[in-house]
C-alpha cells in the first residue's frame, strides 16, 4: 500500500524515478568508503594472520590521518 501511495505522489509531482537494483553498491556511498578502506589495509600484498595484527594502533592513526587529509581537501 505504502508503495502505490509513494509512486502516486511521485508521478504526480512529475519526479523522475532512476530504474535500479534496490541494493545497488553504485548509489550507496558506504560502499565506496569500505573499498576504500578495504584498499588501503591490504595494499602492496599485506596480509593478516589475525583480528590483533590488523587491529594494531598504528594502522588505526595511519587510517585516521589520511581520513582527516582527505576531508580538509
Amino acid at each position: 500500500m505504502r508503495k502505490i501511495v509513494t509512486l502516486t505522489v511521485l508521478m504526480e509531482n512529475n519526479v523522475a524515478l532512476l530504474e535500479h537494483p534496490a541494493c545497488s553498491p553504485d548509489l550507496n556511498p558506504i560502499e565506496n568508503v569500505w573499498g576504500w578502506m578495504a584498499r588501503e589495509v591490504y595494499k602492496n600484498g599485506r596480509q593478516f594472520l589475525t583480528v590483533d595484527a590488523l587491529s594494531c594502533l598504528n594502522e588505526f592513526l595511519n587510517f585516521c590521518g589520511k581520513i582527516t587529509k582527505h576531508e580538509t581537501k
